[in-house]
């Protein structure tokens, strides 16, 4: 199974996709996969989900599919995070840079470089949202409840549990 790996090179930070290998001669072994591009990090703000979203559990899902609903609780974590949201982009300037994240394809720019945020306990980049929405339920929410939390809480995003459990249903069916 492949995770996320962070390196300090030289004062910054870098992620990496990183998957264990294991070989009877070698032992175990990690492989670089993928680099995903250098760490951009900043605070979040202490804004309760539903203050900020000015919505109810019943009137935030309305109608959504499982992509809607990871692409509204990415958007209100980016806001949250002082990124502006303008049709499908959530875009925040840094200094001389601007950040980008695209609702759509998933992406994390920074001056059109690929890059990953780090955002509450994770780091949200493409690789961490298809994750999400590739998460295959078996049904038995016991065994996956604790899976699918740790694929969000690792891309960075802590919805409600109501949102949560819903996500989960969607991606069930």
């Amino acid at each position: 199974m492949a995770f996320l790996r962070v390196k300090r090179i030289k004062g910054r930070e870098y992620c990496y996709l990183v998957e264990n290998r294991w070989s009877r001669r070698k032992g175990a072994r990690q492989r670089v996969k993928a680099y995903l591009g250098p760490v951009v990090r900043f605070p979040s703000a202490e804004i309760d989900f539903w203050e900020f979203h000015h919505a109810q559990p019943e009137r935030f899902l309305r109608g959504k599919d499982s992509t809607a609903i990871v692409r509204d609780v990415i958007r209100g974590e980016l806001e949250r995070a002082g990124f502006v949201h303008d049709r499908s982009v959530c875009r925040k300037a840094a200094g001389n840079d601007t950040l980008l994240f695209n609702l759509q394809t998933h992406k994390a720019l920074r001056n059109g470089q690929e890059i990953v945020l780090a955002l509450n306990d994770g780091y949200l980049c493409r690789f961490t949202v298809r994750r999400i929405l590739a998460f295959d339920a078996s049904g038995d929410a016991a065994a996956d409840s604790m899976p699918f939390a740790r694929l969000l809480v690792d891309a960075g995003l802590s919805p409600p549990p109501a949102i949560a459990a819903a996500l989960y249903q969607r991606l069930g069916k």
